[in-house]
């Protein structure tokens, strides 16, 4: 039951993201434009593609490690 309870709200809690984003997008292209928006979706992508790059997944393999560790539960 708990996790039946878990999965219900994380389902519709995603949902409700999804719907939020989607909307926050398709508001976004209409108040700027084609040539504004298209600036921004690119600057924001090479921003986040260098951002992942620099991190290597560091941030995603310290908690892997950490999880490893003998006596740390509940992570």
């Amino acid at each position: 039951d708990s996790i039946f309870k878990r999965f219900s709200f994380s389902l519709i809690a995603n949902v409700i993201r999804a719907l939020v984003s989607f909307t926050s997008v398709i508001l976004l292209a209409r108040w700027l434009g084609p040539v504004d928006y298209g600036r921004m979706t690119f600057l924001i992508s090479t921003f986040m593609a260098i951002k992942s790059l620099l991190d290597m997944g560091t941030s995603s393999a310290f908690f892997t490690f950490l999880q490893e560790r003998e006596g740390v539960r509940g992570l």
